[in-house]
C-alpha cells in the first residue's frame, strides 16, 4: 500500500462521528469495528508480514468470527470499547503508521510496516502492544507514494486473504514413481522385520540357558540382545517372553506385508496403464492448527493427507477437543511425547504406507534421535478420552491398531 492510500482511509473515517465497538483477531486478519450512528464501518487489516495492508468494509462485506483472545484484546475491551473517536490520521513523516485518537492521552497506533507489523494501545504513560515494539524512525516520503492511488473499493477487494489452494506442481508421472519407490522401501523394511522374527533365536537361547549349555554362536546372540543386563532366571524368562511376542506378531506382519504388496501391484498397474487419477489432490481446507489459531507442526503426507501435532500438552488437548470424530489419532506406545491427528474425510480410507509415513514423522517429532523398533497406536479420535483429574495429556483409548515401525 502507498502512503496516499492510508491518507484516503484516514480522511474517510475522519468525516464521521465514530465510536469504537470492538476489535476482532483472526489468523492473518484484524478488524476494528466502528459505529457512525447509522451503520457499521470495519477497518480491516491484512497482517501478512511482507505486505500488511488495510481497507474499509461494510457490515455485509466483512463478517467477523469469534475473535482470538490476546492480552491486547482484553485491555481494549476494558479501556477502549464504546469510546468516541476524536480523530483518525496518518502520522506524517513516519510512514505506514495510522493513528486512531480517543483523547489527548488515549490512542491506538497501527504500524503497518513490512516485517514489523504491530498495534499499540497508548493510554497515558501505559502502552500495551500486540508484539514487542520496534523502534521506528522518521522517513523521507517520496512523491511516488501519493501518485496512481487505488480507490477505497479497490483496496477493499485486495485486503481479504486469498484462500490457499496448494497444488502439487510435480507431474503425475513423477508422483506415481515416487509413490512406488516409497512403497518399495517400506516393503523392504517390513520384509527385514519379518525375516528377523522368523529367524529369532530367543526361544533357542532360553532353552540353552535353562540347561546350562550355551554354544558360542548363541552366546554372541545373548550378549547383543540383553539390553537390561538380566542374568539367571530373569534372563531365561525374558528370552522366553520375547520369543512368544515374536511368534504372536508374525501373522500381523505377514498380513501387513501382503496388503503392502497388493497396494504396490495396484500402483504398478496404474503406471503401466498411465492411469494418474487421484494423484493430484488439492489441499483447500485450513488445517486444524490454523483454524484453531494454535502453533504446532504440520506435515503433508502422500495422497494429499495432512498430519498435525500440538506444541504442548495443552495444545494437544485443544486439538483433540476440536477435531472431528473420524480424524485418526496417533501416539507412540509406552513413551512420552506428542499426540498427532491425521485429517481425513468421514469414512475415507488411508493406506498402510501413508500410515507408516505418519508414524515415522511422529517418532521423529516425539523422540530425540529415534532408533530401533517402536509401536505406534492409531485409532479414531472418537475412541480417545482425556482422563479427568489426571495429568494433562493423559488419555484412555480403545479400538486401536498398532503399527510396528523401524527407524
Amino acid at each position: 500500500m502507498k502512503l496516499g492510500e492510508f491518507d484516503l482511509i484516514a480522511k474517510y473515517l475522519g468525516q464521521y462521528s465514530l465510536s469504537l465497538q470492538s476489535i476482532n483477531f483472526q489468523p492473518q486478519l484484524l478488524a476494528f469495528k466502528f459505529w457512525d450512528g447509522s451503520s457499521v464501518i470495519n477497518l480491516v487489516v491484512n497482517t501478512q508480514k511482507a505486505k500488511p495492508k488495510a481497507a474499509l468494509l461494510g457490515a455485509d462485506e466483512f463478517r467477523s468470527k469469534k475473535s482470538l483472545v490476546k492480552p491486547i484484546t482484553i485491555y481494549f475491551d476494558k479501556h477502549y470499547k464504546s469510546h468516541e473517536v476524536t480523530s483518525v490520521f496518518r502520522k506524517v513523516g513516519w510512514g505506514r503508521v495510522l493513528v486512531i485518537e480517543i483523547s489527548a492521552h488515549k490512542k491506538i497506533e497501527l504500524q503497518l510496516v513490512p516485517h514489523a507489523f504491530n498495534i499499540l494501545l497508548i493510554d497515558g504513560d501505559k502502552t500495551i502492544s500486540l508484539s514487542r515494539p520496534s523502534v521506528l524512525e522518521p522517513i523521507e516520503e517520496s512523491a511516488s507514494e501519493f501518485e496512481s492511488l487505488k480507490s477505497l473499493s479497490e483496496l477493499a477487494s485486495a485486503v481479504m486473504p486469498e484462500k490457499s489452494i496448494k497444488k502439487n506442481k510435480q507431474s503425475p508421472e513423477v508422483l506415481l514413481s515416487k509413490k512406488i519407490k516409497k512403497l518399495e522401501k517400506t516393503i523392504s523394511k517390513v520384509e527385514s522385520s519379518l525375516e528377523e522374527k522368523r529367524s529369532s533365536k530367543y526361544k533357542e537361547a532360553a532353552q540353552a540357558l535353562l540347561v546350562g549349555e550355551v554354544p558360542a554362536e548363541l552366546q554372541a546372540f545373548i550378549n547383543s540382545h540383553n539390553p537390561q543386563n538380566f542374568s539367571g532366571h530373569e534372563l531365561v524368562d525374558y528370552f522366553f517372553e520375547k520369543g512368544k511376542q515374536n511368534k504372536s506378531k508374525l501373522p500381523v506382519v505377514e498380513k501387513k506385508l501382503k496388503e503392502l504388496n497388493a497396494e504396490l501391484d495396484g500402483y504398478r498397474l496404474k503406471q503401466e496403464n498411465k492411469d494418474y487419477s487421484g494423484l493430484l489432490k488439492s489441499v483447500n481446507k485450513p488445517t486444524l492448527l490454523k483454524s484453531s489459531g494454535l502453533k504446532g507442526r504440520t506435515f503433508h503426507l502422500s495422497d494429499g493427507f495432512v498430519v498435525v501435532r500440538g506444541k504442548s500438552a495443552t495444545e494437544n488437548l485443544q486439538l483433540l477437543r476440536k477435531s472431528p470424530a473420524w480424524f485418526l489419532w496417533l501416539h507412540v506406545k509406552d513413551a512420552p511425547g506428542s499426540h498427532a491427528l491425521i485429517h481425513r474425510n468421514k469414512k475415507e480410507q488411508i493406506s498402510d504406507s501413508v500410515m507408516i509415513e505418519a508414524c515415522e514423522w511422529l517418532l521423529k517429532e516425539s523422540i530425540k534421535s529415534p532408533e530401533g523398533r517402536y509401536d505406534v497406536i492409531v485409532t479414531e479420535k472418537r475412541y480417545v478420552k482425556p482422563i479427568k483429574g489426571d495429568k494433562l495429556g493423559r488419555v484412555t483409548y480403545s479400538k486401536e491398531r498398532v503399527f510396528c515401525v523401524t527407524i
